[in-house]
């Protein structure tokens, strides 16, 4: 009982000394987090040379270089985090009864094994030394000397039951161990093993020791407390309190990590802060749940949370942040106006939601304050003396800051009736106001308003805007417009050519020795008074912008979309303060900072708020560099080293083509680097952005690859070196070559002395065979020549008994159609019929007989007849590469003016390119039907589509850009040969090819003479007939005439609408809703709609997501909302149906 009250007692003091909210830190998020890409991490180890180990949920090991997460080559590690270690540049880890170390390469080696064959369950290191757990032992390995030594668990916990459960952690104290136990403390001195404490915690789980301050730091699952070792009996203080999950010392803090958030315990001040976690939050923690943290070189400490990895920076310090919010100490959610610095870390602040004086904390324990003065939109304001000037859309206003008095300044308001965009007071007390119509000066002592208006801008600029003010010395003032500077000095205003080319002002300033800063759109502009040119200020990071400049005593002070940037007086560039130091990019808004009167005090907006900072703190810092470091080494594009080392070299074969993989820490930023390759043909310096560079065809030799951040450029510092050795192949040593020589020669003369023993052979042997073949190919040919004088003669004879028996028969019809008329039967039925045969028989013989240039006269029939006399013969080919045709005609009954009858020709050209086109599974659709007065035929398919070529050639025919009309084969399938046939034959060609979906349909027009009703059907009008469909090897015909069929068909299709997402819709589903078996769907559905019930499920799934894909949805969304459980599945199923996969699909309707 007296124990738990003393533990409540030393957690209620805790409590007091816990910042529990802290706004000020910025915690960035790695760069593939910001894509959406998160690590999850269960243990970060430090690397030496810079960048950070991490050990993922599935125990997987990965290097981050600040670009990539490159995982350690080989298959070593599947091991628990209480298993693995890292010391002395290898992973140490233990598998049974074995203790084992793997390098970056992979590569893993049995350092020893337990000769008491006892299993070790923990594994950890202290200063380089392992120390490692068996079920009875303690056992300790110095990584350098390979020394082992063994301590019985009995000895240590001196026979404690209660402390025989087990080693959870060790680490060393000034030389000796301290191991823990799940409740005590053992020190292990070479006097004995004696007790840390009488005091017993609570699981024990992390063990850290700081050797500057002799400070034992103990987790355990109800807090961390610090044992200060200088003294015989320690001291026991909690500093942070939950379940302690890792710890960090640093120089300056002691960092606690747990289940509820992070504690950062203060050195100097010996407050702790509780950093809470916060999702939503890009800059905050990404969980409360802490689950690793490490230190690196440059003052930054990696922290791995549930749910990602972020850095802080210890140079956050530097920068004082009052964020939006909504707490008292937070800003309220506003827009910023304005801002004026005041000495002591003070500021005015101008917003929508009025006027605020906020001034931020000195010291962590203390709450910023934001005090609201005013409750109206401010737009612009400025201070001289104690009063402060505002503006309120065309309202100028005095505010005393002394007495809180307002007073709308309503005579001498020539600017009345347009918002005021400027505003500032000169060094005289003069209120230089800007608007639309022009610059107005008021001054408060005379009441008096001076117009200015805009007629001293320059003409050829056109109309212009003012964008910015700023008073100069000497009653010199600077006037910022969109196209440049004007300066105004006596009576009189100029305009400074210098500044024409460099677009609008943003910001302006002058510095003590009257030099003038511009912060223009295309960069930053300094003007000095005797200068005939403007410098053309150099900023690190090219692509950035300046948003805003103002001078203090010492130097002047820039913002940008990087960072912050302060110039000395001889404008050289001191400092820069970009991300990840305190600064997040892009977060400075245009003309948004101020410098206090005493030049201590910089205030900065920003989209989170304000920035307070001193100056001469920045002006001290010293920030560390950013290094480059190499993350993985690859050849041919495989992995053979992660974190190479600088001082070892890296063997490569010859041939080999050799990359590296880079990044910048702490910047996490694309690199933007300058690389050398030492032992190469070209060894200058190369500018270079990007994070891999590649190297092919290296000769033998040893190269060295240097490569330099932007800051180390022109500095001494040597930057980053790789050395590897490219190694010569034992085919260029001189032994070899000289016995390849030998062999060659040797071989040379054995091959022609062998190959002119062959030849005469063979040419013996060829001889005889070319007489052979010759005699067989003569009497072949006497054959041939034979047979197809019998086949014409055959021919021939055909033709002429068919003519003869037309023309008998068109005789007959002759004389009875005669007959009929001198018998007065003009009317008779008897007469149309003989009318009606007649006209086939003269098409039969103009079909015998089409030697003249005369049109020619078709029915419908004769169509059909050919449609169907090209589909079978073309079957079979199409069945033999797995193409289905499917035949739509409905050209029965009409006549049709042709030219010459090529049809057929037509026909067999338009289906050899489709199937030319096409490949397996896919459909080819022909159709005849009537359009508009025309037959229309046409065939469409869904191959590979028609070559540019190909469609350029047929546009220079058609627009007459060729000189001579060429000559067409029978077998030519372009579609310049079907245009001609077209052409010959009276018709029309027209094509149209889909290059998203690989739809290319072709289509010939013929005008319809008459139409000529079915014999038995007696209607004046052309009747098309349902279509005829021809699919695979069987046929469908589909009866349209049937209402109550289509009634039926048109529920299923409604059935399938509303049901298609449903991945568990099938037949058996459909026909449990249509009241009817799965058999009789099937069967009648196919009946009707020519195929089957899934089949045409599949379609509308497919069709729904070519729709969805092109609305811009994922691939993997599209096949769950579409019905599809797999979507590799749903990938293989849409390049079946449309050609392609949906990934190429998705880039061919962005192009």
């Amino acid at each position: 009982m007296t124990l738990r009250i003393f533990r409540f007692l030393v957690l209620l003091v805790v409590s007091f000394s816990v910042n529990a909210i802290e706004t000020d830190s910025i915690f960035y998020s790695l760069p593939s987090q910001a894509q959406g890409h998160f690590l999850t991490a269960k243990k970060l180890f430090p690397n030496e040379k810079g960048g950070v180990w991490v050990q993922d949920t599935q125990n997987q090991i990965y290097y981050f270089d600040g670009q990539h997460f490159s995982l350690l080559p080989g298959r070593a590690f599947n091991h628990d985090t209480n298993h693995v270690t890292y010391a002395s540049g290898y992973f140490w880890y233990i598998d049974s009864e074995r203790l084992l170390k793997v390098d970056n390469i992979g590569h893993k080696e049995v350092v020893f094994e337990n000769s008491k064959k006892e299993l070790f369950q923990a594994i950890g290191q202290s200063e380089q030394i392992v120390w490692l757990y068996g079920s009875h032992h303690f056992h300790t390995f110095d990584t350098h000397t390979g020394e082992h030594r063994t301590i019985p668990v009995s000895q240590i916990t001196q026979g404690s039951t209660r402390d025989n459960s087990g080693i959870v952690s060790a680490t060393l104290v000034a030389g000796k161990w301290v191991v823990a136990t799940n409740q005590s403390l053992f020190y292990l001195d070479k006097t004995g093993i004696r007790r840390v404490l009488s005091k017993q915690f609570s699981n024990i789980n992390q063990l850290a020791f700081d050797k500057k301050n002799l400070h034992l730091l103990v987790g355990t699952q109800s807090g961390a407390f610090r044992l200060n070792m200088a003294t015989i009996k320690p001291d026991v203080e909690m500093i942070a309190s939950g379940q302690v999950q890792t710890i960090l010392i640093t120089p300056n803090d002691y960092w606690v990590g747990t289940k509820k958030g992070l504690f950062v315990h203060q050195l100097d001040t010996q407050l702790t802060k509780h950093i809470y976690g916060s999702y939503q939050d890009d800059l905050a923690l990404s969980s409360n749940n802490i689950m690793g943290l490490s230190a690196d070189d440059k003052g930054g400490v990696w922290i791995a949370t549930a749910k990602g990895i972020n850095y802080y920076s210890q140079a956050s310090g530097l920068f004082k942040r009052v964020r939006f919010g909504r707490e008292k100490y937070n800003l309220p959610y506003l827009h910023i106006n304005d801002v004026i610095a005041i000495n002591d870390r003070t500021a005015w602040l101008a917003s929508n939601l009025g006027l605020f004086k906020v001034t931020a904390s000195q010291v962590d324990d203390k709450e910023n304050k934001v005090e609201k003065l005013l409750d109206y939109n401010v737009s612009h304001i400025s201070q001289f003396g104690r009063i402060l000037w505002l503006s309120q859309g065309d309202k100028l206003i005095r505010y005393d800051t002394d007495s809180g008095a307002t007073n709308v300044i309503r005579k001498q308001n020539k600017w009345a009736g347009r918002r005021i965009s400027h505003l500032i007071a000169d060094h005289q007390g003069d209120i230089w106001i800007a608007n639309e119509l022009g610059l107005y000066r008021y001054s408060p002592k005379q009441k008096m308003t001076d117009e200015l208006g805009l007629e001293w801008m320059v003409d050829q600029y056109g109309p212009s805007t003012i964008t910015s003010l700023y008073p100069g010395d000497s009653g010199k003032f600077w006037i910022g417009t969109d196209h440049g500077v004007y300066k105004y000095n006596n009576q009189a205003v100029t305009f400074d050519a210098r500044s024409a080319d460099y677009g609008d002002v943003i910001s302006l300033t002058e510095s003590v020795n009257h030099q003038v800063w511009s912060a223009s759109g295309y960069g930053l502009l300094l003007m000095q008074e005797n200068d005939l040119n403007a410098i053309k200020v150099r900023l690190p990071h090219s692509n950035s912008t300046p948003l805003c400049v103002i001078d203090s005593k010492l130097g002047t002070w820039v913002t940008t979309t990087k960072g912050i940037h302060y110039y000395d007086q001889t404008a050289a560039l001191s400092h820069y303060f970009p991300t990840p130091f305190g600064i997040v990019a892009n977060e400075f808004l245009p003309n948004g900072c101020s410098v206090s009167p005493d030049g201590k005090t910089l205030v900065l907006t920003t989209r989170l708020g304000l920035v307070f900072a001193s100056t001469e703190r920045l002006i001290q810092a010293e920030l560390p560099t950013n290094d480059v470091l190499v993350g993985e080494f690859q050849v041919e594009h495989s992995v053979l080293m992660v974190a190479p080392q600088t001082n070892k070299d890296i063997h490569v074969n010859y041939g080999r083509s050799v990359s590296v993989l880079f990044g910048i820490l702490p910047n996490f930023e694309v690199p933007q680097v300058q690389y050398r390759l030492l032992g190469s043909e070209k060894e200058n310096w190369v500018d270079f952005q990007g994070s891999q560079l590649t190297f092919e065809h290296l000769e033998p030799g040893r190269y060295t690859l240097e490569l330099k951040t932007i800051s180390q450029i022109g500095t001494s510092h040597p930057g980053t070196r790789y050395s590897f050795i490219v190694s010569k192949p034992w085919y260029l040593l001189p032994s070899s070559v000289a016995i390849f020589a030998l062999l060659l020669i040797g071989s040379i003369v054995l091959l022609i002395a062998w190959r002119s023993k062959i030849m005469v052979k063979t040419n013996l042997r060829l001889r005889r065979l070319i007489n052979l073949k010759t005699q067989q190919l003569r009497h072949q040919s006497q054959l041939l020549v034979s047979s197809n004088m019998q086949l014409r003669k055959q021919a021939q004879t055909r033709r002429i008994l068919v003519g003869e028996r037309v023309t008998k028969a068109k005789s007959s019809l002759d004389d009875l159609k005669d007959y009929l008329h001198k018998s007065n039967l003009k009317n008779t039925p008897a007469l149309d019929h003989a009318e009606q045969a007649l006209e086939p028989l003269e098409q039969i013989l103009a079909l015998y007989d089409n030697k003249a240039p005369e049109c020619t006269v078709f029915d419908g029939q004769v169509v059909s007849f050919v449609v169907k006399a090209v589909v079978k013969g073309w079957q079979q080919e199409a069945d033999k590469v797995g193409i289905t045709l499917l035949v739509e005609d409905s050209s029965q009954g009409c006549l049709v003016k042709v030219k010459h009858f090529n049809l057929d020709m037509i026909l067999n050209t338009l289906m050899a390119s489709a199937l030319i086109r096409s490949d397996a599974n896919q459909i080819i659709h022909l159709s005849a039907k009537l359009a508009d007065g025309r037959l229309l035929i046409s065939i469409e398919d869904t191959g590979e589509g028609i070559a540019e070529e190909e469609i350029q050639a047929f546009e220079a025919q058609e627009f007459g850009r060729v000189g001579i009309e060429p000559k067409f084969t029978l077998s030519d399938t372009s579609l310049s040969a079907i245009a001609q046939m077209a052409e010959h034959s009276g018709g029309d060609f027209n094509f149209h090819y889909n290059q998203l979906i690989h739809r290319t349909r072709l289509s010939i027009s013929w005008p319809v003479e008459a139409c000529i009703p079915p014999t038995n059907i007696g209607e004046e009008s052309c009747i098309a007939e349902t279509a005829t469909s021809q699919q695979g090897t069987h046929n469908v015909n589909k009866q349209s005439n049937n209402k109550v069929q289509n009634d039926w068909l048109d529920k299923v299709y409604q059935l399938v609408e509303e049901h298609y997402s449903d991945p568990d819709f099938s037949t058996c589903h459909a026909a449990k809703m249509l009241f009817v078996s799965e058999r009789s769907l099937q069967r009648k559905f196919k009946s009707l709609s020519g195929g089957a019930f899934m089949d045409y499920v599949t379609k509308v799934r497919l069709e729904k997501a070519c729709e969805l894909l092109i609305s811009g949805e994922k691939i993997s969304d599209t096949a769950f909302e579409t019905g599809f459980n797999d979507p590799s599945y749903f990938s293989q199923r849409f390049k079946h149906y449309f050609g392609l996969s949906p990934s190429k699909f998705i880039e061919n309707s962005i192009e």
